[in-house]
């Protein structure tokens, strides 16, 4: 933000709860989403589980997991997410997510030849 200016005025807002916003979006949401299953190193749980916001589906005795995600299909921030994770996760499904990320992986290689 530019040019802030302080004033003398109180300001208060009084939002509904969580709940009701929450039960209005989702009545409004018309985005196609998509069910997501990556295998991921235990490495990066706190990440993934952070920016990814899934279910744990399946944890190994050496701490890496299987996670559950339900995604707004055109959302970009989750596919970035999962790039920056690199090879620490795996997309076990749907297969349309693995051919999205090996053309991106293409483009990427072909920039730095």
């Amino acid at each position: 933000m530019n040019n802030l200016n302080a004033t003398d005025k109180p300001f208060s807002k009084e939002h509904e709860s969580v709940d009701i916003l929450l039960a209005r979006q989702e009545t409004t949401d018309t985005r196609e989403y998509i069910d997501v299953k990556l295998f991921c190193k235990a490495e990066v749980k706190m990440r993934a589980v952070e920016y990814l916001n899934g279910s744990t589906e399946k944890v190994y005795d050496n701490g890496d997991f299987i996670l559950h995600l339900h995604l707004p299909e055109s959302e970009h921030l989750w596919f970035g997410t999962i790039l920056a994770l690199g090879s620490k996760v795996i997309v076990l499904e749907p297969e349309a997510l693995k051919e999205r990320l090996r053309e991106r992986a293409r483009e990427i290689l072909d920039t730095y030849k």
